[in-house]
């Protein structure tokens, strides 16, 4: 069982199928492939694929405690700079416990929100 696909954003089957002319049941035969070698992937590293589903899935408890953790990725020299963080964030991480970690960036390149910074403290501040 695949516990989660995210197909509202994730344009890559959609490209596929159109970029190959496949039909729905060759895309869900491929999806399943795929799924097929991440769960090989997973027991030889010997993870069970199950035990995942807490990460995997939003959790819809509303007394359930996030963390958002916020870098200033100017003050880090490499560009890969997710590699820095994890290396300094992972040591406190129970190794028994089961998280689900997102990452991402905020960035108004095009400069097309005035004060995008200042919005984006105000909001992770209101939250």
């Amino acid at each position: 069982m695949i516990f989660t696909i995210n197909t509202a954003t994730n344009v890559m089957f959609p490209v596929i199928k159109s970029a190959f002319e496949l039909s729905d049941e060759e895309v869900y035969k491929m999806i399943n492939n795929e799924h097929s070698i991440l769960l090989d992937k997973l027991k030889m590293k010997d993870i069970n694929y199950t035990k995942l589903k807490r990460a995997l899935i939003p959790n819809q408890d509303k007394d359930y405690k996030e963390v958002c953790l916020v870098f200033d990725t100017t003050q880090i020299q490499d560009g890969f700079y997710e590699n820095e963080v994890f290396d300094k964030l992972f040591p406190f991480i129970d190794k028994k416990s089961t998280y689900s970690i997102l990452i991402g960036d905020y960035i108004d390149i095009l400069r097309e929100v005035e004060d995008s910074q200042e919005i984006l403290f105000q909001s992770l501040a209101e939250t």
